[in-house]
């Protein structure tokens, strides 16, 4: 049996830890035995699961998040320690900047001998820009070399963390049928949201930061309830900006049309409820939401900053423009060609395309045995 560590400086409700979940839960459990590592957490949402799964968890700093030279320090530290004292096979790195390298080479140090890097972004996290370029940079320049396998999201995220190094594509598979659209769910979701039967709900699900552009989709829902559409605006996520877009809807007077239920670790009745989903980020890897929406069959916006999915899906539409009215329209446009009654078979299209969570497991299979 092989022993494998899955590293995440954040540990939450986000899309690196959809992916780690993902392929916990799919790996056979005679060939491979799975912990996980992480810096801090958020949230501790998936533990029951990791704990019915034979899975340990391990966290340096728990329930908070202190400054990056003190995260760093401590966290390769202790990423040392638990390598010297729990021997493993593979240690799967999964990171959004250069700085990931440094734990594949302490890795190399502790005679780990299958060392994954996985990018899963294409540009950096928000805020101290300047600092976070230093890092990556000094990352990559430093122990670039100590990965045995490259792995990225997307062209995209490869090209971000690995420049012109040769790497594996590897799109973010899901359990399409979990994400089934449910016309039982949507109803009972909508009606529990105090949400109209005839209201065009359209939203996203994801951290509510920055990079989300969440004040750019409440501008998105007084351009549509000017247009007299009876919109309505669903945020499924925590993050530094809640309370500041809540104010912003008060100030905008649409605060009655913004729901925001917090954080989830099954968003599948969320999608099933929405009429459009939309993504005016400003960078992505490849983000696990945009498929599991499509799943749904929802009609899905993504910004000219949402790099090229690797297998194009149907209900996907790229919006060139960056201004609300142009957004408005867009909306309008694949709401009013979306139908109902054909959504419950879009799992199928997303599961064909090669998004299946068998299939990437499979192929993850082939790299930890070799």
């Amino acid at each position: 049996m092989k022993r494998i560590l899955f590293y995440s400086e954040g540990w939450g409700l986000g899309g690196i830890e959809t992916f780690i979940m993902n392929t916990i839960r799919e790996l056979p459990r005679e060939q491979f035995q799975c912990d996980v590592f992480c810096t801090h957490d958020w949230s501790d949402a998936h533990d029951e699961e990791l704990t019915s799964l034979g899975v340990h968890r391990y966290c340096v700093f728990s329930g908070h998040k202190p400054n990056q030279l003190k995260r760093l320090l401590s966290s390769s530290q202790e990423f040392r320690k638990l390598l010297r004292k729990k021997r493993y096979d593979v240690v799967h790195i999964c990171t959004m900047n250069g700085m990931g390298f440094l734990y594949s080479q302490i890795a190399r140090q502790e005679h780990v001998p299958t060392r994954v890097v996985h990018s899963h972004s294409s540009a950096f996290g928000e805020g101290h820009q300047m600092v976070k370029r230093v890092f990556h940079n000094l990352g990559k320049c430093l122990w670039k070399k100590s990965a045995t396998v490259l792995i990225a999201c997307s062209e995209d995220a490869g090209k971000y963390l690995f420049d012109n190094t040769d790497f594996i594509l590897l799109p973010n598979g899901i359990d399409t049928r979990k994400y089934r659209f449910s016309l039982r769910q949507r109803e009972s979701l909508r009606n529990k949201l105090s949400i109209p039967s005839n209201a065009l709900l359209f939203g996203a699900v994801g951290r509510i930061a920055d990079v989300k552009q969440p004040f750019f989709q409440v501008d998105l829902l007084c351009s549509l309830r000017a247009a007299g559409i009876p919109a309505y605006l669903l945020l499924v996520g925590d993050g530094p900006l809640s309370g500041k877009v809540s104010n912003y809807a008060k100030e905008k007077k649409v605060a009655d049309f913004l729901r925001l239920p917090g954080a989830t670790s099954d968003p599948s009745s969320d999608y099933s409820a929405l009429d459009v989903f939309t993504m005016p980020s400003l960078f992505e890897g490849l983000p696990m939401v945009l498929i599991e929406a499509a799943s749904s069959g929802l009609p899905c916006l993504i910004s000219k900053n949402v790099p090229e999915i690797p297998f194009p899906l149907e209900q996907v539409h790229r919006v060139e423009g960056s201004n609300a009215d142009f957004w408005t329209h867009e909306i309008r446009e694949v709401e009013r060609k979306t139908k109902l009654e054909n959504r419950a078979e879009a799992f199928r299209e997303v599961q064909n395309a090669g998004y299946a969570v068998s299939t990437m497991a499979q192929t993850l299979v082939d790299i930890y045995q070799h």
